[in-house]
């Protein structure tokens, strides 16, 4: 997955899981994230997953 022109890269919850990641590599994030019709997101954290080609 490259994409070198958006400010945020969303993964749900259920894949984020499925990937068999754990809760310790989230890191906190204050804030809020809003949606193209103006629905705030709940923001679990963020993390950098690294990738190989």
């Amino acid at each position: 997955m490259i994409d070198s022109g958006s400010s945020a890269d969303i993964m749900y919850w259920e894949a984020f899981k499925a990937m068999q990641l754990s809760n310790e590599q989230l890191q906190p994030y204050v804030g809020t994230l809003v949606g193209f019709s103006g629905e705030q997101v709940e923001v679990m954290g963020y993390t950098t997953l690294l990738t190989t080609f």
